[in-house]
This record gives structure tokens, sequence and C-alpha cells, in this order.
């Protein structure tokens, strides 16, 4: 894997390496319900209609039950929203 064509290698990376953790590795789920605020101002700000869309367009259905999520990919959603900035 190449980043360092990028504006910022080391930050590329990083976020390259979260996408797979996200994807793969086994992690805890929490409770949608309990960060509905924060999913729903993240993805307004990305212009997704529903958390089901985001989730099927970047490939995390492995991550979500439709009531839990992994928190990993809780964290690149909200990641993608705060890059927008």
């Amino acid at each position: 894997m190449r980043v360092d064509d990028h504006k910022e290698p080391l930050k590329e990376l990083e976020r390259i390496l979260n996408l797979w953790i996200a994807t793969f590795v086994e992690e805890e789920m929490v409770n949608v319900k309990d960060y509905e605020d924060i999913i729903s101002s993240a993805l307004a700000k990305l212009g997704y209609k529903s958390l089901k869309e985001w989730i099927e367009i970047n490939n995390f259905e492995g991550k979500y039950t439709g009531d839990r999520i992994g928190k990993s990919v809780l964290n690149v959603l909200i990641s993608q929203a705060e890059s927008l900035k």
C-alpha cells in the first residue's frame, strides 16, 4: 500500500488502516440509539439519508445489525464527517 504521494501520508495511512480495522477486526458492538444524535449529525453533514445507506456504500454490513454498530465503524463515520469541517 502506497501513500507517499498523498499530501499527508501518515494521516492517510492511519485512515486506511482504520478502514481495514473497521471492516475486518472483531470488536465490541454498541447501541445505535446511544449515539443517535452524533450519527444523525454526521450523516446529514455527509449527505446521507440513513445510516443503512452509509453502511452499504462503505461495505460495513458485517458490523451493523440495524440496532448495533461496531465501535470502529462509528469512529469512521464520525471521522468522515469531521474531515468536512
